[in-house]
């Protein structure tokens, strides 16, 4: 166990405010099998012995799964090749050479007209192959105003 200099103010959920000065550095923690070296805040709660942190959550890759009621830990042995958008952005920012795969569905038979209901008594406007999204189209849209007319600035109620 170690003092440090200068008192550290917790908040907590259950005792409110409370303070304390020491840590212990590097503490071998085991979570499920797995060994971490720490730097523990020592605060005096009761009942409640180590509360990771946000930070050490996403650091060591942990996954939790609030509605499975499940905690899973990256294997260690497998080094993990995919990247979160923020870490693909962050490397793209720094100019690293990123890979990026993207996966797609492609039918493997024709879907026919005649067995959508709303397609087949439309065939003028959709046509033969249904394949993908629709195309891009130019859609013209305006709304025309008198000349010399503006729009009202007028409060919705008055007081």
């Amino acid at each position: 166990m170690t003092e440090i200099l200068s008192r550290m103010k917790i908040e907590t959920p259950s005792s409110g405010s409370v303070t304390t000065q020491i840590v212990c550095l590097n503490c071998p923690v085991t979570v499920f099998g797995r060994h971490f070296g720490m730097d523990l805040v020592c605060i005096p709660l009761s009942g409640i012995y180590v509360i990771f942190g946000m930070n050490w959550w996403i650091f060591n890759r942990v996954h939790i799964n609030c509605c499975a009621k499940t905690v899973v830990f990256p294997n260690p042995e497998e080094d993990s090749q995919l990247m979160s958008s923020k870490e693909v952005r962050k490397s793209v920012s720094e100019h690293a050479e990123v890979f990026a795969m993207f996966a797609s569905l492609k039918l493997e038979s024709e879907v026919q007209m005649e067995g959508l209901p709303v397609v087949c008594e439309f065939p003028d406007v959709f046509p033969g192959d249904i394949s993908d999204l629709p195309p891009e189209r130019d859609v013209e849209f305006t709304i025309d105003l008198v000349p010399g007319t503006g729009p009202i600035s007028m409060a919705p109620y008055r007081m």
